[in-house]
């Protein structure tokens, strides 16, 4: 019993923390360049630090590699998952920068694997995975 406390505790608390990171970046102000750069990088390291999720670690797995590191993740269930390919897509989304699609296509990867994880379809999860695609036209990747 008290093992289970512990899991819904966690999956609650990395709940929350996303939720903060995702207001914050939503109320990023976008004239200031060098504001924009330091909150991804304190975005990036909470992630890190705080939730042992790795970006760059992320970028660079492919296929059932991805999907192990995904579910080797402590306190990530489908919505918390879901809150992070937001949090991703929100840092990648109106940003002119070269990492920016990065964050874009492993927000992808993690909407789509929230989809193949979940028994429920989502409306809202095939409307963001329709916009990020949209991001990337001509790609036959996406």
């Amino acid at each position: 019993m008290e093992q289970k406390d512990y899991i819904l505790r966690e999956i609650e608390k990395i709940g929350l923390m996303l939720r903060m990171l995702f207001d914050k970046i939503k109320h990023r102000d976008l004239r200031e360049p060098e504001s924009i750069q330091m909150q991804k990088d304190e975005v990036l390291m909470q992630l890190t630090d705080e939730m042992g999720f790795e970006v760059t670690r992320a970028l660079n797995l492919e296929g059932d590699a991805f999907e192990t590191y995904l579910s080797n993740l402590h306190g990530f269930s489908t919505p918390n998952m879901e809150l992070l390919a937001d949090v991703l897509m929100m840092m990648g989304s109106g940003l002119e920068e070269e990492s920016s699609q990065d964050y874009l296509n492993c927000a992808l990867r993690l909407f789509e694997f929230c989809k193949n994880a979940d028994r429920n379809y989502s409306v809202d999860r095939e409307q963001k995975i329709r916009e990020i695609k949209n991001w990337f036209p001509g790609d036959p990747n996406h």
